[in-house]
């Protein structure tokens, strides 16, 4: 393995005095969220978790759609 030339003999002194500076430039502070402060959202309107299930169930069944389409496609292409 080759020398270290005089250039790459600075860089690394200084990559190591920097690197024994870095840790000080680390921010001690803690964030703390006020636990006495808890809220818990709840929905009142039963016309909007009607909607939700709709949507949930239209999303179940076009999923179920797709998947039987890929079912189908591949059967009828001898399942290479």
């Amino acid at each position: 393995m080759p020398k270290k030339t005089r250039k790459e003999k600075m860089l690394a002194a200084r990559h190591r005095q920097q690197s024994t500076i870095a840790p000080s430039l680390v921010p001690t502070y803690v964030f703390e969220s006020p636990r006495s402060a808890q809220t818990v959202a709840v929905i009142r309107d039963t016309e909007e978790l009607v909607f939700i299930k709709r949507d949930l169930m239209r999303t179940v069944f076009l999923s179920m759609v797709a998947i039987g389409v890929e079912i189908v496609l591949y059967l009828s292409l001898g399942g290479r």
